[in-house]
């Protein structure tokens, strides 16, 4: 992964999307901090709540059952396959959820207070939602009994896709990028458009986001008469201090009256042409 990170952190400077995603934001030492603090002390956290409390759960079934809930006897790749779709599939509610419930986007806004898309904006990501997101990516499969050799295939997937996904290059895997996530279609999701903000929710795949028709494609968009994305959130009140970005959620008050979140997502997509 940290190999990936440094690749790519090259390649936007010789092949960017938008060469001004490479220019500073005033953002880095604060997206350095929440990669610590928010990712990977958040990812600990939610590990170890998620193995623990889940381990508890799936021994309890066995006991209970009898059974063994996962295939274990099937080939390795499908029980990969399996991981990937159940991981991938809690990863598309709890994401969704984020974008459609007000006191959740509160957690989630951070990711998407900036206007530019690079390598260091990848774990710009409040702990609270990575605790979360940790949960729902792996509480489905620990449940079921998955082992070890199953979760590291996802595990190293995962975490090269997210790196990718972020990143300000100029470059793209063809047909691939229709099932697994790639820089196009997660470039839509953090546009300032919030039709196309509404979509392409998946984290490794884009399976999800076809069954429920969120998804938005990179040539769909082009169609549209659409040109580069422009990222970002219109009218953001996220503060620009990193301990002020991590308690703010905390401290906003329910709205009232005529009053609403920064953010408010449609609930229909134009793109897909079904309800959200």
């Amino acid at each position: 992964s940290s190999i990936t990170f440094l690749v790519l952190l090259a390649l936007e400077r010789f092949v960017p999307y938008q060469q001004k995603w490479n220019q500073s934001d005033g953002q880095l030492g604060h997206d350095i901090g929440h990669m610590f603090f928010g990712t990977y002390l958040g990812a600990t956290i939610g590990n170890v709540a998620t193995i623990t409390l889940t381990g508890l759960a799936a021994s309890f079934l066995v006991r209970s059952l009898g059974v063994q809930l996962w295939p274990s006897d099937a080939h390795l790749v499908w029980q990969v396959l399996l991981l990937f779709l159940l991981a991938d599939l809690g990863r598309y509610v709890q994401h969704r959820s984020m974008h459609e419930v007000p006191s959740l986007w509160r957690f989630h806004q951070l990711h998407h207070s900036v206007d530019v898309l690079n390598v260091w904006k990848t774990s710009r990501n409040h702990i609270v939602e990575r605790i979360a997101q940790q949960m729902m990516l792996f509480a489905p499969a620990i449940l079921l009994g998955a082992s070890d050799e199953v979760l590291l295939p996802f595990i190293v997937a995962n975490g090269l896709l997210g790196v990718y996904d972020h990143s300000n290059v100029d470059f793209r895997l063809g047909p691939i990028e229709y099932v697994f996530m790639g820089p196009e279609a997660h470039r839509i999701h953090h546009s300032r458009d919030l039709s196309e903000g509404n979509t392409n929710f998946g984290t490794a795949l884009l399976v999800w986001d076809w069954l429920f028709g969120t998804y938005t494609a990179p040539p769909q968009r082009t169609r549209l008469g659409h040109g580069k994305v422009e990222v970002g959130i219109d009218g953001d009140d996220t503060p620009t201090g990193f301990l002020d970005q991590i308690l703010d959620p905390f401290r906003r008050q329910p709205k009232t009256g005529g009053e609403k979140e920064p953010v408010s997502l449609p609930a229909v997509s134009p793109y897909s042409g079904t309800t959200s």
